[in-house]
């Protein structure tokens, strides 16, 4: 009986040692790239949420009228509203959070920024608009006050708080290392207290308008590593006071 021969290229052979190695070399060589790859992901997650948190749980800012506690009328002359037409008078406000924030170039702020009322956020900064009213049937002086009522991670160190005053605005900052203001800042009068100011004879019915913009500036050299995850937590607040009780304040 004649049997067909199985030709020798047809024939399966093992693989050399070489091919054995050179495949065990590329499978780990993929998973050297995987875990490089998921190191690096994880890192810019990590950084990402770290920078992410400035003003979310901790952070906020309100605005209010102190109660002088003397059972004296003049301390409910004087209202708040995010509108200019006061449909809704209060003696408290509060801006919305800013979620996601981190720091940027106050720059990128936009230049009309001072045009809407309310709350009107950006991406990486928090921007709020109000109106202060003398509501009595006399005139009156206001003290503005802006204070930190919170700090974690030395965030103030490279926050700046940017404050339109009818129009005018000026933009504050905690002095540099070497005590010298930042560039284009007044400097944070000191303490917890980044301002105050004396509006005199406010008249019955005058209307002042604010607008308050928070943001982490990324130019600061103080804006390093060790504020990410940092919050800050402000107030601003209004009272009506007398001559002598203002030179008390100051």
């Amino acid at each position: 009986m004649n049997q067909k021969m199985t030709p020798v290229s047809n024939v399966s052979k093992p693989p050399s040692k070489l091919a054995q190695w050179l495949s065990r070399a590329s499978g780990m060589m993929w998973l050297r790239t995987v875990k490089i790859v998921a190191g690096i992901l994880l890192v810019v997650l990590l950084t990402f949420y770290s920078a992410a948190v400035l003003f979310t749980d901790q952070g906020g800012f309100t605005v209010s009228i102190k109660d002088s506690g003397k059972g004296n009328t003049q301390s409910g002359a004087i209202s708040l509203s995010e509108t200019a037409d006061f449909a809704s008078p209060t003696v408290r406000l509060e801006a919305q959070d800013v979620a996601g924030m981190t720091n940027i170039s106050g720059l990128d702020i936009p230049v009309d920024v001072d045009n809407y009322d309310g709350a009107h956020n950006g991406e990486n900064y928090m921007a709020y608009t109000f109106y202060l009213k003398n509501s009595g049937e006399a005139a009156c002086n206001v003290l503005t006050e802006l204070r930190i009522d919170g700090v974690v991670k030395a965030a103030d160190e490279a926050v700046r708080v940017k404050v339109y005053k009818n129009g005018i605005p000026t933009t504050y900052a905690k002095l540099a290392a070497d005590g010298t203001p930042e560039p284009g800042t007044t400097p944070f009068e000191g303490g917890k207290k980044v301002l105050s100011e004396l509006s005199e004879n406010l008249a019955a019915g005058e209307t002042t308008k604010y607008t308050i913009v928070i943001w982490l500036e990324g130019n600061d050299p103080e804006c390093l590593d060790n504020i990410k995850g940092g919050s800050v937590k402000m107030s601003l607040m209004f009272s009506v006071v007398e001559d002598t009780e203002t030179q008390s304040e100051t």
